[in-house]
């Protein structure tokens, strides 16, 4: 059985209960730009459907496309990302719940805030049955090991879901690297997940979680 683990999705609850117009990068990833939109396959679940069997896949696990909004150069107020997450979240687990196992789904919480970031891990694993929770590599600059953001990983540890980290950018600190060869997200995605991962183990060993 052959699982994509890792596969986004723009559900229509979420897309609806964005702000418009439309962030710039959503609109982007939701186009048929060879540049990088994804077009069909991320908003046609129909479409998905048929690239699935096309290429022998069983089952996809769908999350939001990143950069999630923490990321996202927008207009959009920090205080409305909660909702905006609680419907992408709800889109998600209705598109697994009616997929007769074509499709599973996480969660995507903003850790800015963290108490409603623990909240809606709870509803989303315990209420809408989804596999896990994703977030991004880094909090607009700070470190995933922060102990400000241990409440989240407690939740996760109690119930016992998946934790997906989304690469985040860096080109705040090299803005060189959002040029013609689009390094920001062919090296500078996979360093910030390294530095996310590192930070995370080492940081459960100082602390005595892991030895």
């Amino acid at each position: 059985m052959i699982i994509d683990v890792f596969n986004h999705f723009y559900p229509k609850e979420y897309l609806d209960a964005l702000p418009k117009p439309l962030p710039e990068m959503v609109t982007f990833l939701s186009s048929e730009n060879p540049a990088g939109g994804k077009g069909k396959s991320i908003t046609d679940l129909n479409y998905r459907t048929r690239e699935m069997k096309t290429f022998g896949i069983d089952t996809q696990i769908l999350s939001l496309p990143g950069p999630t909004l923490d990321d996202l150069p927008s207009n959009i107020p920090t205080e409305q990302f909660n909702n905006i997450y609680m419907a992408a979240n709800d889109g998600i687990a209705k598109i697994a719940e009616g997929s007769h196992g074509r499709f599973k789904g996480i969660a995507t919480v903003s850790l800015l805030d963290v108490e409603e970031a623990v909240e809606e891990t709870e509803r989303s694993v315990k209420d809408l049955g989804l596999l896990g929770v994703q977030v991004l590599s880094n909090v607009r600059g700070r470190p995933l090991d922060s102990p400000e953001f241990e409440p989240f990983y407690s939740k996760v540890s109690q119930l016992g879901c998946g934790l997906w980290i989304h690469p985040s950018y860096i080109r705040t600190i090299y803005d060189w690297m959002n040029d013609e060869y689009n390094m920001n997200m062919m090296m500078g995605w996979g360093i910030n997940t390294a530095l996310a991962t590192f930070r995370l183990f080492r940081g459960a060993s100082w602390r005595g979680i892991l030895t």
